[in-house]
């Protein structure tokens, strides 16, 4: 297993008072030995974390473009921002391994660390890392769901969208993921407003409102991977076809081991699913442990033991669909205005479980039960 001398820690983005503050003690506690380099940016007030790094990096701020602009306030695309602080940042790294996080991630533990020798089989053809890169399950997509339209699931296919909260791997596969071009502003995040692209489909439009080219998840991973794989040829977000999906799920799974809270004990206050995943209706479209459990077996090892309670529970189209109905009722349930609309959300929520609880039992009946490797 990975020890914390043998580790360089880059603490990338702005500064949180609070935040990155938890962030970095966190670090010291959970990984004692290791190199800590706080890559921020010029003008940072920064007096106050002293003796919580090794190496300071005052970079100079790229600057970020307008995002979207909804209900909950104006949004920025921060993606060369983060791109210059990691990038920079892991220059400087001198350990054999390396971890990318953000500065407002906190470590409750360093279990991630066992993780890292886990899902060892890969295809050649298909692997770019010299060892899998680990990340977190929360935003890397495996399907992508809008819950803006009312009792309605659009879901798409986002290709090569991991999640850019934090990444454990050997310091040269960061490098090498962080080694791409900075993107060119405004056209980036007003792809889909510029005349000749209008008529693109956007498969963010729905979800926030935005008409950025790439998700910066994916904008990492597709940049990264064009670099050796010529077949990859994906012109914007909504360039979605069976042929690229299914490139994509190769590629991931061949390249990166994702881990939930509870097998990484890393989160983020601002996110409440950082820590309970399960509780949010993206769950089973996240590359979950479950998610994970069957891709890996499909492209890697035809030998990996599953339950067919799971492959049942990802792959069954009518459950899923009522699963994610029941999820979406018990949020909105939370966050609603009236009592009316509480008690609306919460008859909602119990019919949805029963038809869930119907589904489990048919599939009882169905013998799915009767798997000795089951989990």
């Amino acid at each position: 297993m990975i020890t914390s001398s043998e580790l360089s820690v880059i603490v990338q983005g702005a500064i949180n008072p609070k935040e990155t503050l938890l962030c970095l003690r966190s670090i010291k506690k959970y990984l004692p030995d290791a190199e800590i380099i706080l890559s921020t940016w010029e003008g940072s007030e920064v007096s106050y974390l002293k003796g919580l790094y090794d190496v300071l990096l005052l970079n100079k701020d790229p600057g970020a473009d307008y995002y979207y602009n909804n209900e909950n306030g104006v949004k920025y695309n921060n993606l060369n921002r983060q791109l210059v602080s990691s990038h920079e940042g892991l220059k400087r790294a001198t350990r054999i391994y390396a971890m990318k996080i953000r500065s407002d991630i906190i470590l409750s533990s360093d279990k991630f660390l066992k993780h890292f020798d886990t899902y060892l089989k890969r295809d050649k053809n298909y692997s770019l890392f010299k060892h899998k890169i680990l990340a977190s399950t929360v935003f890397s997509r495996f399907t992508y769901n809008d819950y803006q339209l009312k009792n309605r699931f659009l879901e798409v296919g986002l290709l090569f969208h991991v999640s850019d909260w934090w990444f454990l791997g050997l310091t040269e596969d960061l490098k090498l993921y962080f080694d791409i071009p900075l993107i060119k502003e405004p056209e980036f995040s007003s792809y889909y407003k510029l005349l000749e692209n209008k008529n693109k489909f956007n498969p963010y439009i729905f979800f926030d409102e935005s008409y950025v080219k790439f998700s910066p998840e994916q904008y990492y991973a597709i940049k990264c991977f064009e670099k050796k794989f010529s077949d990859i040829k994906i012109e914007h977000a909504g360039d979605i076809s069976d042929k690229n999906i299914e490139k994509s799920r190769k590629y991931l799974i061949n390249n990166f081991i994702f881990l939930e809270y509870s097998e990484s004990g890393i989160y983020t206050n601002k996110y409440l699913i950082s820590k309970y995943t399960y509780l949010s209706s993206t769950y089973l479209d996240l590359y979950n442990k479950y998610r994970q459990m069957l891709e890996y077996r499909i492209y890697c090892d035809s030998e990996y033991p599953i339950s067919k309670i799971i492959d049942y529970i990802l792959n069954n189209k009518i459950f899923k669909k009522k699963f994610r109905y029941l999820m979406f009722y018990f949020q909105q349930t939370v966050h609603s205005k009236s009592l009316f609309e509480c008690i609306s959300k919460i008859l909602h929520t119990i019919f949805y479980f029963f038809i869930c609880i119907f589904l489990f039992l048919r599939m009882s009946l169905s013998n799915i039960f009767g798997n000795k490797n089951e989990i």
